[in-house]
């Protein structure tokens, strides 16, 4: 049984001819990353969708706070992956050699924040994207 939110968002992805291709949810552990991911996880059969969930750590803190933070994050979003039979990579916390020699200080702009995230997902997509559905 369908609630509405998944009616909404089946009718809105069938419209955008959005089927039987790879979806990368970025994972944050809040509210609005899980619900979306629970809402294509209910759709991935109907629109074959070939689905993953992503985390992105942001690296090391100075701040011990956002560290410990960071980190029950990741195990959050593991956790709820693993219990929900749902794909998951984390990204971020192992940085590849270039990246960390680009990023000479800690991250702290949400700007900084941002871009950093959305570089992994880029190359996490393309890394991924020319699988088929299945």
């Amino acid at each position: 049984m369908f609630l509405d939110i998944e009616h909404q968002v089946l009718k809105i992805l069938r419209e955008q001819k959005i089927e039987n291709v790879f979806v990368l949810v970025a994972l944050s552990g809040g509210l609005d990353s899980i619900v979306l991911l629970n809402v294509l996880s209910s759709l991935k059969g109907i629109l074959r969708l070939k689905l993953k969930a992503c985390y992105v750590h942001h690296g090391f803190s100075s701040d011990p706070n956002l560290r410990n933070y960071r980190q029950k994050a990741q195990q959050f979003c593991l956790d709820f992956c693993r219990e929900a039979e749902l794909d998951f990579v984390a990204l971020g916390s192992e940085l590849k050699a270039e990246l960390r020699a680009e990023l000479k200080t800690e991250l702290k702009t949400e700007e900084e924040l941002r871009e950093f995230r959305h570089q992994l997902l880029r190359e996490q997509f393309q890394e991924e994207a020319p699988m088929e559905a299945e």
